[in-house]
């Protein structure tokens, strides 16, 4: 099932798809901006698209009120989200690499034909465009301003 969806979305766009890596019974392959993950033990499809690429230059988990925000936009707005969640994580197979920040989210339907599964994926890889080029310093640039307008009353 898995290897249909990813090699269908690579088709569709002419991408190389990255070798397959296997942990246990899990797969982790790379297909343009998508890394996919399959959880074999709960059948579940992860996709993660890149927002920032180190986000230990952002430091998120001390970011509190940046997190704070990512995590409430993507409970209260889950369409600007593509119904995603923000992940900072390293990728299984890359060991040495900084954490980066993600944006997430799990397909959970094993009955999703090829062409609704590359809709999926397209739409989820646009979203995740629009977060790494304007959306997260959006987000960003407020909580700067909100910070300087407290410091400066």
């Amino acid at each position: 099932m898995v290897t249909r969806y990813l090699d269908a979305y690579a088709r569709q766009y002419k991408l190389l798809p990255s070798e397959v890596h296997v942990a246990g019974e899990d797969i982790y392959r790379h297909v343009g901006a998508i890394y996919f993950e399959f959880r074999n033990s709960s059948k579940e499809l992860v996709l993660r698209s890149t927002i920032i690429i180190d986000a230990s230059d952002i430091n998120l988990d001390m970011n509190k009120d940046l997190r704070a925000a990512l995590d409430k936009i993507a409970k209260e707005e889950p369409a600007k989200v593509n119904g995603g969640i923000f992940e900072v994580t390293r990728l299984v197979w890359e060991r040495h690499s900084k954490p980066s920040l993600f944006l997430t989210k799990i397909v959970r339907n094993p009955n999703l034909s090829t062409d609704q599964f590359v809709q999926l994926c397209d739409q989820f890889a646009r979203t995740a465009y629009q977060w790494h080029r304007l959306y997260f310093h959006e987000v960003a640039q407020e909580i700067i301003r909100s910070r300087r307008a407290q410091q400066n009353r």
